[in-house]
């Protein structure tokens, strides 16, 4: 069987490093290799998420694509999100998207749909809801009173 051949040499290597954390466990010097290998692994899964999601936090995905996208389960994402962030990952992404949002209007940069497309929202109605609940007041009267603003300026 060429399948049980393959995997032999897998599994020997597992038993290996196996072999090798538990002898690290009986090792302070070792012991403390480990612990800075696995801190610096962390490390770089923590860079990995926050790249994903700078890249992303601007477009129509959501968490569990924002998940799948880090190579993580749904659940180990928000714990990582979590521990990284603050936050819980719907919440601060809804956040980011509407400060995005507003700032787009606010500059005139764009029309009411341009700014919810480009802030990563995936229909205009729902836009309009989460943008009135957080800043009392519609997207359109919001970029109109900015408007009035920079021209009174």
């Amino acid at each position: 069987r060429p399948g049980a051949r393959a995997s032999a040499p897998h599994e020997r290597l597992l038993g290996l490093k196996i072999d090798e954390v538990l002898l690290a466990m009986q090792e302070p010097a070792a012991l403390q290799f480990w612990r800075r290998e696995i801190a610096s692994g962390r490390a770089l899964g923590d860079a990995r998420l926050k790249d994903v999601v700078s890249r992303h936090a601007m477009s129509a995905v959501g968490v569990a694509e924002l998940a799948a996208l880090t190579g993580r389960s749904l659940s180990s994402f928000k714990r990582d999100f979590q521990r990284v962030y603050g936050a819980v990952p719907g919440g601060w992404l809804a956040d980011r998207r509407l400060e995005h949002a507003a700032t787009l209007l606010s500059t005139g940069a764009c029309n009411v749909t341009e700014a919810c497309w480009r802030s990563g929202f995936g229909d205009v109605s729902s836009f309009i809801r989460a943008f009135k609940r957080r800043y009392d007041t519609t997207p359109k009267r919001y970029q109109q009173a900015a408007s009035r603003t920079r021209v009174s300026r």
